[in-house]
């Protein structure tokens, strides 16, 4: 996620062992890469 600059914003690091990342953004992500497509559709 965090190579994709679509993605990048949904990882958050505040230490060099937590790290937060937003639910919407990935599910975007996993439907992304499941189908592949280089736009996401709007929900």
């Amino acid at each position: 996620m965090r190579d994709n600059k679509k993605f990048r914003a949904g990882v958050i690091n505040p230490t060099h062992k937590l790290v937060f990342i937003n639910i919407e953004i990935f599910e975007n992500f996993l439907y992304w890469k499941q189908h592949g497509y280089s736009k996401i559709k709007e929900k």
